[in-house]
């Protein structure tokens, strides 16, 4: 049995297959109908869910962060199976749509989608995390839709052409029970422009700004979107008067809707990267666990044992210590203040953001 496979995604996000063998589904196997299905690895969960102490020992011990780096920084992949018979006529088309809390449907062309061989499948990364889907498989067009929900487990992990260390800034729930909203914040290490990441980038995630935190001299030079080169401080660096003045440039561009979708990235996507994606999510309400966690997640895909929170992360929180505020939210807010902003401005982020 030979069969060629083609697809492109389109309008919900149909995924086609062309087969030379025709076949109609007779059912949709997995996952059941209603499941909840993980985004993250076992390993990624395992760690995540960890206490506190017992990450920042792992952290700082060798052989356990050498461990870390082997997880892999990619999200867990979802298989999608259907039965199928040899008899009746028509291709096959395969449709996932995202819903909304109105049970609505969108498209979702960020997902990353490949065939399995024999045509019995598909498997599916990118899901955002707490967010329900349809799929359905059809002769002519969908058909039997069957639903599922992504687990409630930021962070997003992705798979977005061969880009290292990709993933969305959002999906973390805050102290006061709103959530980040997803798709509109992405960080990652530096990539290299190829046509594949540059689709994914700007046709798939709808990018209209890449914050590049890296030195002028290594700057893209041909950047697919709008582009801003802040040569970007982190951690105890940003209380000095060249890193307020560049946080201060980074940050404004959070502060206008026009900018979203942004890339945020340096060169691995950990230190200046995650200064200011720190800042950001402590200014929506993101507990500091959850900073934490966002912070260490970088550990699977890059093994930098010298990077350990007595040495980095514990300056950037020490930083907001003197200011004043009850909260870290409210110090790092203070900080903020103190580069210029106003309430207005947190007010403006806020509404960008957070769901209503």
């Amino acid at each position: 049995m030979r069969i060629t496979t083609s697809f492109s995604i389109f309008l919900a996000t149909l995924l086609t297959a062309s087969c030379l063998l025709n076949a109609q589904p007779t059912g949709l196997s997995a996952p059941a109908n209603g499941a909840v299905v993980p985004i993250l690895t076992v390993p990624q969960h395992e760690f995540l869910l960890q206490p506190r102490e017992e990450r920042v020992r792992r952290f700082a011990e060798a052989e356990p962060r050498l461990a870390l780096s082997k997880i892999g920084g990619t999200p867990e992949p979802l298989i999608l199976r259907w039965d199928l018979q040899d008899t009746l006529p028509g291709g096959m088309t395969v449709a996932i749509e995202e819903l909304d809390e109105h049970n609505q449907p969108h498209p979702a062309p960020y997902l990353n989608i490949t065939m399995l061989p024999g045509n019995l499948g598909c498997e599916i990364r990118n899901f955002k995390p707490g967010t329900t889907y349809r799929w359905g498989v059809g002769s002519d067009q969908a058909e039997m839709l069957n639903t599922f929900r992504a687990a409630d487990t930021p962070p997003r992990m992705m798979k977005v052409g061969d880009i290292l260390n990709f993933r969305d800034a959002g999906g973390w729930k805050t102290l006061d029970g709103k959530r980040v909203r997803q798709g509109l914040v992405y960080r990652s290490a530096a990539y290299a422009p190829t046509k594949e990441n540059c689709d994914w980038l700007v046709n798939r995630l709808g990018l209209k700004m890449e914050l590049d935190l890296r030195r002028p001299e290594d700057a893209l030079p041909s950047p697919p979107t709008g582009y801003l080169n802040v040569s970007g401080a982190d951690y105890a660096h940003i209380v000095e008067e060249w890193g307020r003045q560049q946080c201060n440039s980074a940050l404004r561009l959070f502060f206008d809707r026009a900018n979203y979708p942004i890339l945020v990235h340096c060169a691995v996507g950990q230190d200046r990267t995650g200064t200011i994606i720190f800042i950001i999510n402590a200014l929506l309400g993101v507990s500091e666990e959850n900073l934490l966690r966002d912070w260490e997640a970088t550990a699977f895909t890059f093994h930098h044992p010298q990077y350990t929170h007595e040495s980095h992360l514990n300056k950037l929180i020490k930083v907001f210590d003197h200011y004043p505020g009850e909260t870290l939210r409210e110090r790092v807010e203070q900080y903020v203040f103190s580069l210029g902003f106003t309430p207005e401005n947190l007010e403006t982020l806020r509404n960008i953001l957070l769901e209503k």
